[in-house]
């Protein structure tokens, strides 16, 4: 489960959104779950609510990752140098030549819930977002591309 809700929540939107738009029935787990009673239950029986429901997949979204990484602009000099001592001098004094950008890790299974097996796993990096809404986006379009292209959902 993702610390930042409100990243959770776009998240869960865009997939959601981009799913619908391929002719797929999709929910989040905020809009149809509490998702906090899945914390302390066994997996068959969250599958067991999720077939209950009438809902054959399942996909989850875990934040796996987020730091802050700092890095030279291509172009300058100092993005040239190599050396540790002479990046660091060079990060105080030209700050200008130096930016610290937010990296995110992100992991994503998709569940049959009839089987109760994984059909699908993946793991994502992005590197320096305009927006948290913007990467939702694109992260909702990378994800049902590759469901779609691996056979695991289809357009009705």
């Amino acid at each position: 489960m993702m610390p930042d809700s409100l990243l959770r929540g776009r998240m869960e939107a865009h997939v959601a959104g981009d799913l619908t738009d391929m002719g797929i029935p999709a929910i989040t787990a905020g809009a149809g779950f509490d998702i906090f009673s899945f914390i302390s239950t066994e997996d068959k029986d969250v599958m067991r609510q999720f077939s209950e429901a009438g809902i054959d997949g399942v996909l989850t979204i875990s934040l796996l990752n987020k730091s802050t990484e700092g890095f030279f602009l291509p172009g300058s000099l100092y993005y040239l140098l190599s050396d540790q001592y002479a990046k660091d001098y060079f990060r105080l004094f030209a700050p200008e030549f130096y930016k610290e950008a937010d990296q995110y890790l992100f992991e994503s299974n998709f569940y049959n819930v009839k089987k109760g097996g994984r059909l699908f796993a993946t793991q994502t990096m992005t590197f320096d977002p305009e927006s948290l809404e913007k990467m939702a986006h694109e992260y909702g379009k990378v994800i049902t591309r590759e469901l779609r292209k691996h056979g695991i959902v289809s357009r009705q």
